[in-house]
């Protein structure tokens, strides 16, 4: 575009143009210029530039600066596709961590409510079996041998320490409950 071809209007409008469309869009501008003997065009002109993909060439013109302006604005056009490139797929991999993130906090949620669940649901039987075992061992611990009131010894602390183990598991979950919601909220 020549600068005499280029009036106000047109600059207003070229200039709309320019905001609207990305930084490596596909429509650089090469505007031809006098030298340097408008002024009041030159500052609307570099303002123009300023918006990306405008090149200023000013006359005389010769051919070599024609081709260097354009081989320029097609070297800066391939490293803006790069960027933009670059800049999509790590969008697309923060979106995939985002998302295996939230299946990941969704998975631990399950877990932390089956083993709520569990650690609830599990207790009761092995209360019985450890009251049940007590109550044999005072009925007739005198007479059973050695052998059987060992035996059901065993029985008493293993229920014992498997529900010490639930009660564990139970207070883990409502611990790792209260810091996950510390860690997640803002």
């Amino acid at each position: 575009v020549g600068e005499e071809a280029l009036s106000t209007e047109a600059g207003d409008s070229l200039q709309d143009v320019l905001k609207l469309q990305a930084s490596w869009s596909d429509l650089p501008v090469f505007i031809r210029t006098g030298s340097g003997k408008a002024k009041h065009n030159r500052s609307r002109l570099e303002h123009l530039q300023a918006l990306g993909n405008v090149s200023l060439l000013e006359r005389p013109l010769r051919l070599e600066t024609v081709v260097t302006a354009f081989r320029m604005a097609l070297r800066a056009r391939a490293h803006q596709y790069e960027i933009r490139d670059h800049l999509e797929k790590e969008t697309r991999a923060a979106d995939e961590l985002a998302l295996s993130n939230a299946e990941l906090r969704r998975v631990n949620e399950d877990l932390n409510q089956f083993a709520y669940s569990a650690s609830h649901d599990l207790q009761e039987p092995l209360r019985m079996v450890a009251i049940y075992s007590q109550m044999l061992q005072r009925k007739y611990g005198n007479t059973l041998d050695a052998q059987a009131s060992e035996y059901l010894n065993f029985a008493v602390q293993g229920a014992q320490r498997m529900e010490m183990l639930l009660k564990d598991l139970l207070a883990y979950t409502q611990v790792a409950n209260t810091v996950e919601k510390h860690v997640t909220e803002p």
